[in-house]
């Protein structure tokens, strides 16, 4: 147990046990230095309270749960590092993660990722943020049965929302790559998404203004609700039922190559689900508009 701010150093093994922490007056800092934690019945991280949680990792690092949790832990507590406060990971170590129960890595508020290795298999979702997702930085190598990175933040005014500025991405997911209630930007990266449901997908709003990104998609490759813009970066759509779909769709530049077995680029509102339970919009709206500023497509 965790009770006082300050940096705990940790290595070694625990082969059944958790490293709680319940500091609401301050910070705690917790440096895994090739660290292995497995946890029958619960996390193997569990943050109560925190004014926020730092993980350094240092060297390779394993944690791992259960396939079920114990009754002392309320329904919302589902990941292998779950965090009720902010939650950011440093350091240029590897973490390796994985998820029997539900989710990978949880926190409550805000998820930052500065930079770092992540191998994560999950059962449910492997990277979930409640108010947002912020990566600086780092490799990303994902398996998940539901989303692999998202937010679920629908009801605060600037919340739930996705940034990626830099970092390597090789994700294969069940459901959706990339899952925001609000807003999606990407400033660079690498991605490799191989996906069932929607490659890339918000509830509002996709910017790409740099980056590469590599996608095979059951659905969508980028959808949005209201507005897709892409301003440069190479995007190469190998395989998608639908290539862009929004309300509005804006390239100012930048490369894309899309094969689809639909629309290339849709511009469309009002929801459709099809008879494999996919999801599209479908209406027809005269105030639905593309447009082509410049670009290579």
């Amino acid at each position: 147990d965790i009770a006082s701010s300050g940096t705990y150093h940790l290595s070694g093994s625990l082969e059944n046990g958790i490293i709680n922490i319940n500091n609401p007056n301050g910070q705690v800092r917790v440096i895994l230095d090739s660290v292995s934690i497995k946890n029958n019945s619960g996390p193997a991280i569990y943050c109560q309270a925190a004014e926020n949680l730092v993980i350094e990792l240092i060297g390779e690092n394993f944690l791992a749960d259960g396939q079920q949790y114990s009754a002392g832990f309320d329904e919302d507590v589902t990941g292998v590092v779950y965090s009720k406060s902010d939650l950011i990971f440093q350091g240029d170590g590897k973490l390796t993660i994985s998820s029997n129960y539900q989710d990978g890595i949880v926190s409550k508020d805000d998820l930052k990722f500065k930079q770092g290795t992540f191998v994560i298999a999950s059962q449910d979702d492997a990277i979930r943020g409640k108010d947002s997702v912020y990566i600086a930085g780092g490799n990303f190598i994902i398996n998940s049965v539901a989303d692999a990175i998202k937010t679920t933040n629908a009801n605060d005014v600037g919340k739930g929302f996705i940034l990626i500025e830099n970092g390597n991405f090789k994700i294969e997911s069940s459901a959706k790559g990339l899952k925001a209630t609000d807003i999606i930007l990407l400033y660079g990266g690498n991605f490799s998404l191989e996906t069932h449901g929607d490659a890339i997908h918000s509830g509002n709003y996709i910017g790409i203004v740099d980056g590469e990104l590599s996608i095979v998609s059951s659905d969508d490759a980028l959808h949005a609700d209201r507005k897709i813009v892409i301003d440069g970066g190479k995007l190469i759509i190998t395989r998608a039922l639908e290539g862009l779909e929004s309300y509005s769709v804006v390239i100012n530049g930048g490369t894309i190559k899309a094969n689809t077995l639909d629309d290339g680029i849709n511009a469309a509102e009002g929801n459709l689900v099809k008879d494999d339970g996919l999801t599209s919009l479908s209406a027809e709206n005269g105030n639905c508009t593309v447009t082509i500023n410049d670009g290579d497509i």
